[in-house]
C-alpha cells in the first residue's frame, strides 16, 4: 500500500566523511584481511551491522563508505586515505568510538568496544562474507533471527499445570502466576451462552427453543457442538475472512460498475467454514483452486479471493501505455499486499519501492511475488458443475428446440399480422419512410456490399451469411468494409440485431472506426451496463450508461431489435430500441469529425480483433445517415421494418389474433426461462493469461524496470525453500500452484501462526500478536509465544480444521472467565494482555442488525443465493447507487448477504465501524461516537423494528406489562429483569407504550456489548 510505504521512512545517520575516514584510517589499506586470526570478525561483525550498517551499505552509502564486503570496506570513502596500523592507540577509529563521538545515534557497551579493540589489533581481518542488514535484528529493524520467521517449536506444558484439562489454562495461569496474578472465576450460565451465540454465530441467541441454563455446564461440550454445526457457524467466520479478502460486489474507483456474480465466492466461503474444509486446502483453492486438477467449479470460485478488491476499469482502459502500466503495478501491488497479510502476516507489498524498510523482505522478493500473481485478472468465469451440464445437457437440446419451434410459430403469426396492419398504415408515413436516404445500407441477402453505395465489406475470423443475416461468433468473425469516401460528424447508426447471448458484453453491432486513431462511435451491448446498450466511445468519452430495461428473455430480448443512435452537430446523442427512446438524451462535447480514413464495422467495437470487442449474434441489416434523424424519422423506420410496437399492434388487431399470440409468447417466454436457469453459471473470479516477463522495478517506477525476476518465494521465511524452480516464462498455472504450494507448506511457521493469532484475536478481543497481519518488525511481539506456538502446532495436528480450534478455545477456563475487576489486576496488566479476566466487546455492524432482525421475530434465515439489494441505482456517466431502507423478507437476510457495494455505503452499518471494503480489514475500529446512538435510536430500521419486537412480545404473552417487560428483557439481555428494572421499566410502558422501551432496548449497552 503506498500509505504503507509513506511512513517508511530510511533513518539516515548524517556522518561526515572525513571523520568516518579518519576513525577507520588504520584499517583501509590493512594487508591482514585473511590474516589467522579472523575470528574476531564473528564478534565484529554484529556491531558493524546494529550500529554502522544503516548508514553504510547500498549504492550511496553516507561519506562513501561501504561496509558489507571486504572490498567495498578496503576501498574507503570519499578521501581515498587508507592507512595500516594495528595499534589501537594510534588508531582514530578507536579513539571515537571510545569517546562516544561515534556511533552519533547510540553507545557501544564494554563487550562490543573490547571486540572492536581485539579486532583492530588483529589487523582487521574480514571473513569471505557479506554482511546485510537483514542478518541479525537491531533497534532499527528485523533480522532473518526475527521471532515470527523461526521453525515453530514444540512447546511443552508448564510443570506446574500439567493436570489442567485444557492446554490454553495451562499456558495463561504459567504467565499469569508469574505476575502474581490468577484467572477470575467462570461468567454465569446465561452470559456464557450468550458469549457462546455471539462469537460463534455472530448474533444473540434465537429463543425460539427453552434452554435449561441449570443444566447448561453439564451440557456445555454438547451445546458448543450445536453451535458448530449450525449453518450460522459458517455465516459468521465468513464475514471474518470477508474482511481480509478486502470482499465487495462492485469494482469501486470511478465508476463502481457491479458484480452481479461476485457472490459466489461468498458463498464458497460460508460453506468451506461450515463443511470445516482443512485451512490449507481452504487457502489453495483461494490462490490457485483453477490451476488444481481436482478442485472443479469450486476451486475458480475460490480464485475469488484474489480478484475481490477494487479494480480500476477506467485506469485500465488508458489511452497511454504507461499509464495502463503503473495502473497494473498498483493492481500487483494489491494482489500482493493481501495474499502476503492475509496468510502470512508479511507487509511485502511494503517492498514495491526499496528494500522493506523494517523487515528482511529485499524488493527482488517482492517482485518476484508480482511474477507469480502476473497472470492474474478479474473477470467471470464460467463454473457451471460439470455434472450439471452432463444431466441438463439433452434436457437443453429439447428445450432448444421447443424454443426454436414456439419463435417460429410466433414470427410467422406475428410476420402475418404485421403484414396486415402495414397495409393499414397511412400514406403520409410510408412517404415519411421512403425519403429517409442512408448514405450506405447493407442487408446481408446475398453478399457484405452496400446495396446504396461503395462501402462494400469483406468477411473476416469465419463470419457468413445465413437465411439473410450476417452471423458472428462473438470470437473472430466481423466485417468491415472500404474506407469512407466522404467526411462525416453529424450522423445516425442504425442496425437489426438478434442477440445470441444476453451474458456478452462489449461487442458492437455497427461501429464507425478510425483507421488514424483509438477513435470510433458504435452501437454497443452490455460492455458496462449487463443487458444493455449504449453508444459506445474510446474511452467511454462519449459514452453515458443508460437508465433503461436490461434486455431480458420477459421483454422479448431473443427478438430482433432494432437500435438505432444519432449524434446531432452540438454533441446531443440519443439512443433508440424498436422506435422507442432508450433513455434519456445526453450531451458529451460535440461528435468526432471522420475523415475519409473511417471503415464501417460490424460485429466488433474497434481494432485489434478479439476480446470482449467481438459480437455474438445476427446481423439482419444496417444502415448510416449523415445527418441525426429525428424521433419520429427513427420510429419511422422501426415501423416500416415491421417494428410496430406491441401496444400499437394489440389495439389493432382481432381478440383471436391478440390470444393466440399471447398464448405462444407466455409459452415462449418460460422456456426461455427454463432455458437461463440450466444455462451457464458465472462467478467472478480469477481470469488467467499468459504472465508478461517481471522486472525489479528501481524505486517502482515503470519506467526504470532493472534486472528480470523470475517467481519465488521469500528467503528469510524459516523452513521453507523460497526457489519455486520455474522458468521465466512459466505459465500462470505453474506460478500459482507454486506460490500455494509454499506459502501452504505446514513448515512455513507464519502461515499457522497467523492463522491461529486470528481465531484468538476474535475469541478475545485481541491477539496473541496484537497485529494479526503484521508480524514483522513494526508489528507486537506474542503475549504468550509458547502458547502461540502450541495453538500452531495443535491446529497441524489436527488435520487444519478450525473446528476444532474453536472448541480448545470456548472450553477453556480463560475464555470462560467473567468479566471482573480487581485493582491489583489493573496495577499490573490494566490492558489484560495476560487474560486474568474476560474481555468486554461491542457487537460489529453486523452483529447488531441481525440480532435486531432476530430479536424482533423477522429475521429470514435463508442463506446462499444472490445478495439482496437494498439500493437502487442511476447513471450520470458512472453508476451511483442510493442506499434505501427497503422492507420485506428479501431484505431481512442476514447481513452477510447484503450486496456490498464499494459507493454504496450503508449509514447504519458505517457508524457501527464497517470497514471499507476497498482495503483488507484485519482488525476492525472499535470507535464510540455520538452517532451511533442517534443513528440507533432515530433510523428507520430501527424504529420499524422496535414496532416488530413489540408486536412478537404482545403476540407471546399478552398485554400485561408486566409480563411485556419481563419478556422484551429476556429476548434483549438473554436474562429476567431485577426487580427494580421490572418496577421502572412496567411505568415507562404505561407511560410511553411498549414500543418506547423496545427502542430503548435496542440502544442499551447491555445489548450491544458481549460480556
Amino acid at each position: 500500500m503506498h500509505s504503507a510505504r509513506a511512513t517508511m521512512q530510511q533513518v539516515n545517520y548524517k556522518i561526515p566523511a572525513s571523520i568516518l575516514l579518519i576513525c577507520f584510517a588504520s584499517v583501509f589499506a590493512n594487508s591482514a584481511l585473511h590474516a589467522d586470526t579472523e575470528n574476531t570478525f564473528d564478534a565484529v561483525a554484529p556491531v558493524l551491522i546494529r550500529h554502522c550498517l544503516q548508514c553504510h551499505q547500498g549504492s550511496e552509502p553516507s561519506g562513501g563508505l561501504n561496509l558489507t564486503t571486504a572490498e567495498k570496506f578496503a576501498a574507503g570513502g570519499d578521501s581515498r586515505n587508507p592507512t595500516n596500523n594495528r595499534a589501537v592507540t594510534a588508531s582514530l577509529l578507536w579513539e571515537r568510538i571510545s569517546s562516544g563521538e561515534m556511533p552519533p545515534e547510540s553507545t557501544l557497551s564494554d563487550a562490543e568496544l573490547a571486540s572492536i579493540k581485539t579486532w583492530i589489533q588483529a589487523g582487521t581481518p574480514w571473513q569471505d562474507r557479506k554482511l546485510h542488514l537483514f542478518d541479525m535484528t537491531t533497534k532499527q529493524r528485523a533480522g532473518t533471527d526475527w521471532w515470527s520467521l523461526q521453525p515453530l517449536k514444540q512447546s511443552t506444558i508448564p510443570q506446574d499445570f500439567r493436570n489442567e484439562l485444557n492446554p490454553i489454562d495451562a499456558f495463561v495461569k504459567a504467565k499469569l502466576q508469574s505476575s502474581g496474578l490468577t484467572l477470575s472465576p467462570t461468567a454465569d450460565s446465561a452470559t456464557l451462552f450468550r458469549r457462546l451465540s455471539l462469537h460463534l454465530h455472530g448474533m444473540n441467541p434465537s429463543q425460539k427453543n427453552h434452554v435449561d441454563l441449570t443444566a447448561f455446564n453439564q451440557r456445555y461440550n454438547e451445546h458448543v457442538q450445536e453451535f458448530l454445526d449450525s449453518p450460522k457457524y459458517g455465516e459468521r467466520w465468513a464475514r471474518h475472512w470477508l474482511d481480509l479478502a478486502r470482499f465487495g460486489e462492485s469494482n469501486g474507483f470511478e465508476r463502481d460498475k457491479a458484480r452481479p456474480d461476485a457472490w459466489r465466492y461468498r458463498d464458497w466461503v460460508i460453506k468451506a467454514f461450515n463443511e470445516n474444509m482443512p485451512y490449507d486446502q481452504f487457502c489453495r483453492l483461494q490462490i490457485a483452486g483453477d490451476c488444481l486438477p481436482k478442485a472443479g467449479t469450486d476451486g475458480t470460485i475460490a480464485t475469488g479471493f484474489l480478484v475481490a478488491g477494487a479494480y480500476d476499469d477506467v485506469g485500465q482502459s488508458q489511452q497511454s501505455a504507461a499509464m495502463r502500466a503503473v495502473v497494473r503495478q498498483d493492481e500487483l501491488e494489491d494482489y500482493v499486499g493481501t495474499v502476503s497479510q492475509a496468510f502470512l502476516g508479511l507487509t511485502t507489498n511494503c517492498a514495491r519501492c526499496h528494500d522493506h524498510k523494517f523487515d528482511p523482505i529485499l524488493q527482488s522478493e517482492y517482485y518476484a511475488l508480482c511474477a507469480a500473481l502476473d497472470g492474474v485478472k478479474p473477470g467471470r468465469r464460467n463454473v457451471t458443475p460439470a455434472a450439471v451440464i452432463a444431466e441438463t445437457e439433452e434436457e437443453i437440446s429439447h428445450l432448444k428446440r421447443q424454443i426454436d419451434e414456439t419463435r417460429t410459430r410466433l414470427n410467422e403469426l406475428e410476420s402475418t399480422i404485421r403484414q396486415e396492419v402495414s397495409k393499414k398504415l397511412s400514406k403520409k408515413q410510408a412517404q415519411q419512410t421512403a425519403v429517409l436516404q442512408p448514405v450506405a445500407h447493407w442487408d446481408f441477402n446475398k453478399d457484405f456490399n452496400d446495396t446504396l453505395g461503395t462501402l462494400h465489406g469483406k468477411a473476416e475470423g469465419g463470419a457468413f451469411l445465413q437465411d439473410g443475416k450476417l452471423i458472428l461468433d462473438g470470437k473472430q468473425a466481423h466485417v468491415l468494409t472500404e474506407s469512407l469516401k466522404q467526411p462525416i460528424q453529424a450522423k445516425t447508426l442504425i442496425a437489426k440485431v438478434y442477440l445470441g447471448d444476453l451474458e456478452q458484453g462489449g461487442g458492437a453491432a455497427i461501429s464507425l472506426i478510425s483507421e488514424a486513431s483509438k477513435r470510433f462511435d458504435a452501437i454497443v451491448f452490455g460492455e458496462r451496463q449487463a443487458g444493455k446498450w449504449i453508444a459506445g466511445s474510446e474511452n467511454f468519452v462519449r459514452t453515458t450508461d443508460v437508465s433503461a430495461p436490461a434486455e431480458l428473455p420477459e421483454n422479448e430480448s431473443r427478438q430482433p431489435v432494432h437500435m438505432a443512435i444519432s449524434y446531432q452537430a452540438d454533441g446531443t446523442i440519443s439512443l433508440y430500441r424498436n422506435g422507442k427512446a432508450y433513455g434519456a438524451p445526453y450531451k458529451r462535447g460535440n461528435p468526432i469529425y471522420y475523415p475519409e480514413k473511417t471503415r464501417i464495422g460490424f460485429g466488433i467495437r474497434l481494432l485489434p480483433v478479439g476480446g470482449n470487442r467481438m459480437l455474438t449474434g445476427q446481423i439482419e441489416h444496417a444502415s448510416l445517415y449523415d445527418r441525426a434523424l429525428t424521433a419520429d424519422e427513427i420510429k419511422s423506420l422501426a415501423m416500416g421494418q415491421n417494428f410496430i410496437r406491441n401496444e400499437e399492434l394489440s389495439a389493432m388487431i382481432s381478440k383471436e389474433q391478440n390470444a393466440s399470440r399471447e398464448r405462444l409468447r407466455d409459452k415462449r417466454n418460460q422456456l426461455l426461462k427454463k432455458n437461463i436457469q440450466l444455462r451457464k453459471q458465472y462467478a467472478y473470479a480469477v481470469q488467467p493469461r499468459q504472465p508478461q516477463p517481471t522486472y525489479r522495478l528501481i524505486r517502482g517506477n515503470t519506467a526504470t524496470p532493472a534486472e528480470l525476476v523470475i517467481p519465488a518465494g521469500i528467503a528469510s521465511i524459516q523452513g521453507v525453500n523460497p526457489s519455486f524452480q520455474l522458468p521465466a516464462n512459466a505459465s500462470d498455472k505453474e506460478r500459482r500452484k507454486k506460490l500455494a504450494e509454499w506459502i501452504t507448506n505446514e513448515n512455513n511457521p507464519l502461515f499457522s501462526r497467523v492463522i491461529v493469532n486470528r481465531i484468538w484475536q476474535h475469541h478475545f478481543g485481541t491477539g496473541i500478536v496484537r497485529t494479526p497481519s503484521d508480524f514483522g518488525f513494526t508489528g507486537g511481539k506474542p503475549s504468550h509465544p509458547e502458547l502461540l506456538d502450541f495453538l500452531a502446532n495443535h491446529l497441524i495436528n489436527s488435520g487444519w480444521k478450525l473446528k476444532e480450534l474453536h472448541r480448545l478455545i470456548v472450553t477453556s477456563k480463560t475464555w470462560k472467565q467473567a468479566i471482573t475487576e480487581n485493582t491489583r489486576g489493573n496495577q499490573i496488566d490494566v490492558g489484560n494482555r495476560l487474560l486474568w479476566r474476560g474481555n468486554r466487546s461491542r457487537l460489529d455492524a453486523e452483529s447488531i442488525r441481525d440480532s435486531i432482525l432476530q430479536m424482533a421475530g423477522q429475521l429470514n434465515e435463508s442463506g446462499g443465493g444472490p445478495s439482496y439489494q437494498d439500493f437502487r441505482t442511476f447513471n450520470f456517466n458512472s453508476q451511483f447507487y442510493e442506499v434505501l431502507d427497503r422492507e420485506g423478507p428479501q431484505y431481512n437476510r442476514r447481513t452477510i448477504y447484503r450486496m456490498i457495494i464499494r459507493s454504496g455505503r450503508h449509514r447504519l452499518l458505517d457508524a457501527f465501524d464497517c470497514p471499507d471494503p476497498s482495503a483488507t480489514a484485519p482488525k476492525r475500529s472499535r470507535t464510540t461516537t455520538p452517532l451511533q446512538s442517534l443513528s440507533l435510536l432515530n433510523h428507520p430500521f430501527t424504529i420499524r423494528m422496535s414496532g416488530h419486537f413489540a408486536h412478537r412480545v404482545r403476540n407471546e404473552v399478552g398485554q400485561h406489562p408486566i409480563d411485556q417487560v419481563t419478556r422484551a428483557v429476556q429476548l434483549a439481555w438473554f436474562r429476567l429483569p431485577t426487580l427494580e428494572e421490572r418496577e421502572i421499566f412496567t411505568t415507562f410502558v404505561k407511560e410511553h407504550d411498549l414500543e418506547a422501551l423496545c427502542r430503548a432496548l435496542i440502544n442499551s449497552n447491555e445489548f450491544l456489548y458481549v460480556d
